[in-house]
């Protein structure tokens, strides 16, 4: 399908949300991040907190310095997936 960068969208309080509609996203609640479904190769998305929640590190999702990532309100997390199934984080802000 299409995406729109310019669309944010509320992810799903859920431990795999779906990345499929969009490539900017806040976050919907707070159960800890595993992975993000139906995501494509060559797919960037951001994700915006907007509460504390934790982004965990794995298979599915590799964070710098291989630590889980508990973000707080306002904060950023920027992760592309440059092979099938794997995210591999960007970049991120502490605001």
């Amino acid at each position: 399908g299409t995406v729109t960068q310019s669309t944010v969208t509320t992810l799903a309080d859920d431990g795999t949300p779906t990345v499929a509609a969009s490539n900017l996203f806040k976050t919907g609640g707070v159960t800890a991040i595993t992975d993000f479904n139906d995501g494509v190769v060559g797919q960037t998305i951001t994700i915006l907190a907007a509460h504390s929640i934790k982004i965990t590190d794995g298979a599915p999702i590799i964070l710098a310095g291989g630590a889980d990532y508990d973000m707080t309100d306002s904060d950023t997390l920027t992760l592309t997936m440059f092979n099938d199934q794997v995210w591999n984080e960007v970049s991120r802000s502490v605001n």
